[in-house]
């Protein structure tokens, strides 16, 4: 709705962790920073507009295992994201709060790469329910259990003072109805 309302505006989508938006938001490079992670580089406008749930998630190979204690939870590897990464940040509180250290992990910078490191059963991983929900629909990923649910927002922010073009208020107002 947005682009064919504003055809005149050049969008450029830059996918980061929440640190480096948070940089390049804080220089200028950006006009909005939509962000997952908790946030407290820089004093910015945040604004939550939607939010998710951080699933525990493993391959389907996992099979009756799946019910596994803080014991067996420190003998998998865990898939990581990078630090920096807002999902990295809510993995690091899951794991201090379960008294869990794992004896390995793996790290990377995508999504999209830790749904393929499950798929080739790798590991398990603390990932949003958002990201993995076509494979544990298919049967691909299964949910491990929790002791408590994890929920996240997701929050835009801006630079406090930062004047606000017609264009980026009526994205801001698009991202507010849709949460």
């Amino acid at each position: 709705r947005f682009t064919a309302k504003y055809r005149h505006v050049r969008l450029e989508i830059s996918i980061n962790n929440t640190a480096d938006i948070c940089r390049l938001l804080h220089a200028g490079r950006l006009d909005i920073g939509l962000i997952e992670g908790k946030q407290s580089y820089y004093a910015f406008k945040r604004v939550s507009f939607s939010s998710d749930h951080m699933l525990l998630v493993g391959s389907r190979e996992l099979g009756e295992a799946a019910n596994m204690d803080a014991k067996a939870l420190r003998e998998q590897v865990w898939i990581t994201r990078e630090q920096g990464s807002g999902t990295y940040e809510y993995m690091r509180q899951y794991l201090a709060e379960n008294q869990i250290v794992p004896k390995d992990t793996v790290t990377f910078s995508s999504n999209y790469a830790i749904k393929e490191a499950l798929l080739n059963n790798v590991g398990i991983t603390l990932i949003s329910e958002y990201v993995v929900a076509d494979e544990l629909k298919s049967g691909a990923i299964i949910r491990l259990p929790m002791q408590r649910e994890i929920i996240r927002d997701y929050s835009y922010l801006i630079r406090e003072g930062q004047p606000v073009s017609p264009a980026l208020a009526d994205f801001i107002h698009l991202l507010e109805s849709n949460g």
